[in-house]
């Protein structure tokens, strides 16, 4: 019997058949292995992502109360600030010092000199070139310490080794903006 060309290759064609078979099950296996692995990894990420959303609020919270916090002391020293600034004892105290130094006929410059510099504010501070205090020091580090005694003695010793007298200093801060 003769036989046909076609059939000394169906054997091949079963083992190609099953090993076509062999890879598309592997193929589905490894698919499916790979749709679990992004499963569990989306469970991951997610439970990663809601710890992280969770400590992010917590944050936001604790940052929020400290806000808080700082507003309630800010407001304090605000309050503080007020009442030191419309103190009236800053006042008669600077001006009681002054009038010690350069007498009663020069008090009247030596306020108006005062309420143009700072207002009598101990906390004064000029933002744009720096100066502080009553007297607005320039720089802040000339002054030896910001309580309104050291405040007062510095102020006066300015004036008084620099212009001689408050109404000096008063007539060349009309005529310069600044003493």
């Amino acid at each position: 019997m003769k036989r046909s060309k076609i059939m000394p290759y169906t054997h091949k064609f079963k083992a190609t058949n099953a090993v076509i078979f062999i890879l598309f099950m592997t193929f589905i296996i490894l698919m499916a292995y790979f749709k679990f692995l992004d499963v569990q990894t989306s469970l991951a990420i997610g439970n990663f992502a809601e710890k992280q959303l969770e400590r992010q609020d917590k944050r936001i919270e604790e940052l929020i109360r400290e806000n808080e916090e700082l507003k309630g002391k800010l407001n304090t020293k605000e309050q503080v600030d007020t009442k030191i600034k419309n103190s009236p004892n800053v006042k008669a105290y600077t001006l009681s010092k002054a009038r010690e130094v350069f007498g009663d006929e020069h008090i009247d410059e030596f306020e108006k000199l005062i309420e143009k510099e700072s207002g009598f504010n101990l906390f004064a501070l000029n933002k744009s070139s720096g100066a502080c205090g009553i007297f607005q020091s320039l720089p802040c580090n000339k002054l030896p310490g910001f309580d309104l005694e050291s405040q007062v003695t510095w102020g006066i010793n300015y004036i008084k080794n620099r212009y001689i007298s408050p109404s000096a200093a008063l007539a060349f801060h009309s005529r310069h903006g600044w003493y």
